[in-house]
């Protein structure tokens, strides 16, 4: 039977009346694309943000500004003088004597 689309009480349900799934991946695991509940999961390092997913570089490195749970990092360069650093070159306040590793050059 091919499914189609109807709804009961809001939720999506075939012709059988079973909810629509989103995807079935045979198993009780989140965390791999497809929820305990059959529904799309975000997958970080897929390089689409989603859900609550603040960055997606499509890649689960860190220290690139995007971390490897797709958090924003904050690092050097980003236009910001962070925790740990001088100053940051990217930052029009601070550029001028400031190194590409964000610590103040020293002028002798």
């Amino acid at each position: 039977m091919e499914p189609s689309e109807g709804n009961f009480l809001g939720m999506l349900v075939d012709k059988d009346g079973d909810p629509k799934e989103e995807c079935d991946d045979g198993g009780n695991i989140s965390g791999d694309g497809c929820s305990s509940t059959c529904a799309l999961e975000a997958i970080c390092g897929d390089g689409d943000k989603e859900g609550a997913e603040q960055c997606d570089d499509g890649n689960t490195k860190g220290g690139d500004g995007c971390s490897s749970d797709c958090r924003l990092e904050a690092f050097c360069g980003d236009g910001k003088v962070n925790p740990g650093e001088e100053c940051d070159p990217a930052d029009p306040e601070t550029q001028d004597g400031c190194t590409d590793n964000c610590t103040e050059e020293v002028v002798r």
